[in-house]
């Protein structure tokens, strides 16, 4: 079993790359019209460490349910 198996989860970690990723594209753009402005490129580095945080996650999470897999595969 991995994330892949479990609808919900899948659905849960679109919405969410989803939601970066538009977030993300609207911070570059501040980020085009004001190149000078420290905040927007902060947002913008912001946007994409939440990005890697939420893919640490869901690596986290599949590799959680591998162990258990095997652990239980095991007993």
């Amino acid at each position: 079993m991995c994330i892949r198996d479990s609808p919900e989860i899948v659905k849960v970690f679109h919405k969410n790359l989803e939601l970066i990723d538009t977030s993300i594209e609207a911070c570059k753009q501040v980020v085009l019209d004001n190149p000078n402005s420290i905040e927007s490129r902060n947002y913008l580095l912001t946007a994409y460490k939440k990005k890697v945080d939420l893919m640490e996650e869901m690596i986290s999470i599949n590799s959680n349910i591998s162990r258990t897999r095997e652990a239980r595969s095991i007993i």
